[in-house]
């Protein structure tokens, strides 16, 4: 039973991370993509 929960957390937490980095890249691509218009028009 204790593999059950070490598996669970273990991929609760790889999805948590995902979600925070996808979070991230969403927030940082709309600066980018600000740059990127701005720098070739």
């Amino acid at each position: 039973m204790l593999e059950y929960i070490i598996v669970f957390v273990s991929f609760f937490a790889v999805i948590v991370v995902l979600a925070i980095l996808l979070y991230a890249l969403r927030q940082n691509g709309v600066r980018v993509l600000d740059l990127v218009s701005s720098e070739y028009p």
